[in-house]
Parts: structure tokens; C-alpha cells; sequence
């Protein structure tokens, strides 16, 4: 069952992925449409939503990555049923 934890793993790494690409833009891409005409010609319009966005978003990433392998381990996935 080697086999079945490391595809386990990368899977898990694959849902910390998607999980910290979406909650980093479901902060920043908000805060950056609601800064973007307050401060449009120095290039600072998105560090508030950057600067919150990142450790929120790592984490999330941190949590739902570990979540998950246990989800999949106790649910077997990936194992081969005998018989």
C-alpha cells in the first residue's frame, strides 16, 4: 500500500495547491477592485489584499493539505479491495 499513500500525498499537495490559488484571490482580488482608484498611478493598489491574502491563504493551504490525506486514508481510497 506504498504505492496507495505516496498518490495519496501528491493528491493531498494538489488540494493545498488549489485550495491556497483560491482563497488568495478570494481575498485579493476584492481588496484590489476596492484600492485600485485609490491609488492608481504609485503601483500600491494591491498590497493590502497581497499582504492579507498570503498568510490567510498559506494557512488554509496548511490545513486542508493534511486534512484531506487523512479524509482519503480513512476513507481507503485507492486501495485494492481482495478478491
Amino acid at each position: 500500500m506504498k504505492n496507495a499513500t505516496a498518490i495519496r500525498g501528491i493528491m493531498a499537495f494538489v488540494v493545498m495547491v488549489i485550495t491556497f490559488v483560491a482563497v488568495f484571490l478570494a481575498i485579493f482580488v476584492p481588496l484590489l477592485l476596492y484600492a485600485i482608484h485609490i491609488a492608481p498611478h504609485d503601483g500600491q493598489g494591491g498590497m493590502g489584499g497581497f499582504f492579507l491574502g498570503l498568510p490567510v491563504a498559506s494557512i488554509a493551504a496548511l490545513i486542508s493539505g493534511p486534512c484531506s490525506f487523512v479524509w482519503m486514508s480513512k476513507r481507503k481510497w485507492l486501495e485494492r479491495q481482495a478478491g
